[in-house]
């Protein structure tokens, strides 16, 4: 379940602005405050307050569980991405666990999704990088 939910005694609006304050979201649509509630499954975009972006690449499905990378753009560089990875074994969160930081730092220095996949972790690698490049699309960032 989601932690974007309201809590006991706690409005959706309240809850809504406490998370915007602290991604330092400024502008929030209709649509938006839905996918905040939700969690949002698909790729969405937010401003932040320093003037860059949040963009949430799709939730991507691999044999060995699910990926959704989020990327910040600012000054037209990428400068940063956060990837939620669920795997259903420890084995397989091992692997995660491995091929994350790697991939991330990776697309950081390349500025683009056309990176290398970490060896031993092919699909762990095609999933964070098709979540990426959707991120990347939706900022209709060129790299």
């Amino acid at each position: 379940m989601p932690n974007n939910l309201p809590r006991r005694g706690e409005s959706a609006f309240r809850r809504l602005s406490s998370l915007a304050n602290r991604h330092r979201i400024v502008t929030v649509t209709a649509a938006g405050f839905a996918l905040a509630l939700l969690g949002g499954g698909i790729a969405t975009a937010s401003t932040l307050a320093f003037g860059g972006q949040q963009v949430t690449g799709s939730l991507v499905q691999s044999p060995f569980g699910t990926v959704q990378v989020k990327v910040t753009i600012a000054g037209g560089k990428l400068t940063d991405t956060k990837a939620r990875l669920t795997a259903p074994d420890g084995h397989s969160q091992g692997i995660d666990d491995y091929a994350a930081p790697i991939l991330r730092a990776s697309v950081l220095s390349a500025q683009s999704a056309k990176v290398n996949s970490v060896t031993g972790a092919t699909y762990t690698s095609y999933a964070y990088l098709q979540s990426l490049q959707a991120a990347l699309d939706k900022a209709h960032f060129a790299g």
